[in-house]
C-alpha cells in the first residue's frame, strides 16, 4: 500500500508544479474583467456612469452653520465629510473618525482620526483641519440653534496629527450628531473671511464627490473623489438640477432622463411601474400644547387626558382642508423624540371622564360645570400659520360635538407668540416645532439628534425673559423621572443605549398629555429603476438615503 501512494505521488507531481506555475503567472498580471469572473464569484460592480436628481429648491449659498434648504442639505451631504455621518436610520455612524472614548466624567472626549486621510486634491487631512473648523465656528456670534449649541464647548484642541480633545463644562451625548458637521479645508479657505464662505464654489472636499462645475442651464456637476475616506465611488458623476415642479420633475423620472428627484408634498398621480415612490416626513411637527402650569386650566392631569382621548388626531387632519401634506403617524423617523407615541383613542362619550376630573353636566345650561365654573377650552393660533388654522378649526368642532365649549383665538404671530413668556396666557395652543439645528428657518436633518430636551426639560422652563427660543418647555412641563432619563441620556455616548433611555422618557412625556402630537409635513422622493448597490436596491424613504451613495451603480436600464 505504502509503495501504491508513492507511486501516485510521483505521477501527480508534474501536474501540480504547472499549476502552481500557472497560479504563480496569474497573480503577477492584471485580467480583464470577463477573466477575473472565471475565477471569483464576487459579482462585477459596473464603474463610471452619473445619477441626476432633481432637488425641491434652488441651490445657491451652503453655509454648513447655516443649511437653510433641503437642496443645500443634499450638496453637503454628498460633497463634504464630517466626523461622523448619520445613516438611513439618522444614527452617527464614524465617517472621518476611527474611534473615540469620553473619560468616566464625560467632560473630556477624545477622538482620533482614520489613517491617512486625504482631501480631494491629495493634501493630508489632519487634527488640524477639525480644529480650525469647530475653533472658528465656536468664534460666531451664536444666530442659529448649531452655533448656540457649540458655546457648550469649552475648548477644542489637537495633540498630534490625528487625535482632537474636545473638552465640554459637563458630558453631552448630542455631540456624536453634532460631529456630522462637515471639516473644512483649512489650507483653502483659512485665508478667507469665513462669514464669506460659500461651499457651492469650493472644489476640495473630503466628500464622496466634489463640486466641479455649474453649467449653463443651472445643473451642479459633482465629480467622484478617488480619494473618498470609504472608497473611491462608482459613479463618476452625481448631478444636481436646478428645482423644478414636481410634475415637470416626475415627468423627467418617468422618460429616464433623470433618476431621482424629490418632490414638494406627498404624491398620489399614477406612474410608470418603473418608477417607485416613498414618503418621506420632515423633521417637524405640529402639535397640541397644554399648558400645564399651575392654576391653568390644564394643570389637571385628568382634564388632560380626557382632552388627549377625545381628540381624533386622523379624522382632524383628514376634515381640514388643503392639509394633505400632512402626515399623522408622526414616528416614521427613526430615534425621533414621538418615534414611540402613545396611541390616541376615539372617545366619543366623554362625559363619564369628565365626571370622574370634577366635572358635571348641565343639561339646562348645555355645558360642562365645575365648582359653578364652565369649562371652557381657549385654542389660540398663529393666524397667518394657514394649515394650523384649518387645524384648529376642525379640531374646534370635533370638541363641540361632544359638548365641550371652545373659544378659538385666532391673532397676528407677534400677539400668538406673546402667550408663551409670561404671565402664559393661553390653554392650549397649535404649534409647529422644528427640530433643526443648523437654521433657524429650516429642519435640516444632516445634523440631527432625537433628544427631546427642548420639549419637556423643567431647565428649560422660561423663567421670565421674553424668550420665545425653540429650544423652550413651552408647556411648563416637570417630571423628575423623566428628568432623570434625559440627565443618563446626555451622559450616555453609546449611541443605541441613548436611544433607548430616549425612548423611555419620551413615554412617560407623552403620557403626561403636556403635549399631544398632531401631524408632520411629508415629501416624496421619486427614483427610476437602474441604480443599484453591492447589497440590493435604493431605499429612499428617508431624509438620509444618499448614506452610503459612493457604493451606487448604474444597472442596465
Amino acid at each position: 500500500m505504502m509503495g501504491f501512494a508513492r507511486r501516485m505521488f510521483v505521477h501527480v507531481q508534474p501536474l501540480f508544479r504547472s499549476l502552481l506555475l500557472a497560479g504563480i503567472l496569474l497573480s503577477s498580471c492584471q485580467l480583464p474583467p470577463t477573466v477575473q469572473s472565471l475565477f471569483s464569484t464576487e459579482p462585477v460592480i459596473p464603474r463610471g456612469g452619473s445619477v441626476a436628481i432633481a432637488l425641491p429648491d434652488e441651490l445657491t449659498t451652503v453655509q454648513p452653520w447655516n443649511v437653510t434648504t433641503r437642496a443645500a442639505e443634499v450638496f453637503v451631504t454628498i460633497s463634504h465629510a464630517g466626523l461622523m455621518r448619520l445613516d438611513r436610520n439618522g444614527t452617527p455612524q464614524p465617517e472621518l473618525l476611527e474611534r473615540w472614548e469620553a473619560n468616566p466624567a464625560g467632560t473630556v472626549v477624545t477622538a482620533t482620526l482614520k489613517a491617512d486621510l486625504k482631501w480631494s486634491d491629495a493634501t493630508p487631512l489632519t487634527s488640524a483641519d477639525v480644529v480650525y473648523t469647530y475653533q472658528t465656528l465656536l468664534a460666531f456670534a451664536p444666530t442659529t440653534p448649531l452655533l448656540r449649541e457649540m458655546r457648550g464647548i469649552d475648548r477644542v484642541e489637537a495633540v498630534d496629527p490625528a487625535t482632537v480633545v474636545f473638552t465640554l463644562p459637563a458630558p453631552y451625548a448630542p455631540l456624536m450628531s453634532l460631529w456630522a458637521l462637515p471639516v473644512l479645508p483649512m489650507h483653502v479657505v483659512g485665508t478667507q473671511p469665513i462669514e464669506t464662505l460659500n461651499l457651492v464654489s469650493l472644489t476640495v472636499g473630503a466628500g464622496p464627490f466634489v463640486f466641479a462645475e455649474k453649467d449653463e442651464a443651472g445643473s451642479f456637476h459633482l465629480r467622484a473623489n478617488p480619494l473618498y475616506v470609504r472608497g473611491a465611488p462608482f459613479l463618476d458623476e452625481i448631478h444636481l438640477l436646478p428645482a423644478q415642479s414636481s410634475t415637470d420633475a416626475m415627468r423627467a423620472v418617468s422618460a429616464k432622463t433623470i433618476q431621482i428627484a424629490e418632490l414638494e408634498g406627498p404624491w398620489s398621480v399614477e406612474q410608470p411601474a418603473t418608477v417607485s415612490t416613498a414618503r418621506v416626513v420632515q423633521n417637524e411637527l405640529m402639535a397640541l400644547v397644554l399648558n400645564v402650569r399651575s392654576k391653568r386650566l390644564f394643570s389637571d392631569p385628568a382634564l388632560r387626558q380626557v382632552l388627549r382621548a377625545a381628540t381624533d388626531v386622523p379624522k382632524a387632519v383628514q376634515e381640514g382642508a388643503g392639509l394633505t401634506h400632512l402626515a399623522v403617524d408622526t414616528m416614521s423617523i427613526p430615534n425621533h423624540p414621538f418615534a414611540v407615541s402613545v396611541p390616541v383613542s376615539n372617545t366619543l362619550d366623554v362625559t363619564p371622564a369628565l365626571a370622574a376630573a370634577g366635572w358635571t353636566w348641565d343639561s339646562e345650561q348645555k355645558q360642562f360645570l365645575r365648582e359653578e365654573v364652565p369649562l371652557v377650552i381657549r385654542l389660540s393660533v398663529d393666524q397667518t400659520n394657514q394649515a394650523a388654522m384649518r387645524l384648529a378649526e376642525t379640531l374646534a368642532t370635533q370638541w363641540r360635538r361632544l359638548g365641550v365649549s371652545v373659544e378659538l383665538t385666532s391673532s397676528d404671530r407677534q400677539t400668538y407668540l406673546n402667550q408663551f413668556i409670561p404671565p402664559f396666557a393661553y390653554d392650549v395652543a397649535i404649534v409647529t416645532w422644528a427640530n433643526g439645528r443648523s437654521s433657524s428657518v429650516y429642519a435640516d436633518t444632516f445634523l440631527y439628534d432625537g433628544s427631546n430636551v427642548a420639549l419637556f426639560d423643567s431647565a428649560l422652563i422660561n423663567p421670565g425673559m421674553p424668550d420665545i427660543s425653540a429650544t423652550l418647555n413651552l408647556p411648563g412641563y416637570s417630571n423628575p423621572e423623566f428628568t432623570a432619563l434625559q440627565n443618563r441620556a446626555l451622559r450616555t455616548y453609546d449611541t443605541t443605549a441613548r436611544a433607548s433611555i430616549e425612548r423611555q422618557a419620551i413615554l412617560i412625556a407623552l403620557e403626561s398629555a403636556a403635549i399631544i402630537p398632531i401631524a408632520r409635513p411629508v415629501h416624496t422622493t421619486a427614483w427610476q429603476s437602474g441604480i443599484a448597490t453591492p447589497v440590493g436596491g435604493l431605499v429612499l424613504d428617508t431624509p438620509w438615503y444618499l448614506f452610503g451613495v459612493e457604493q451606487w451603480y448604474r444597472t442596465a436600464d
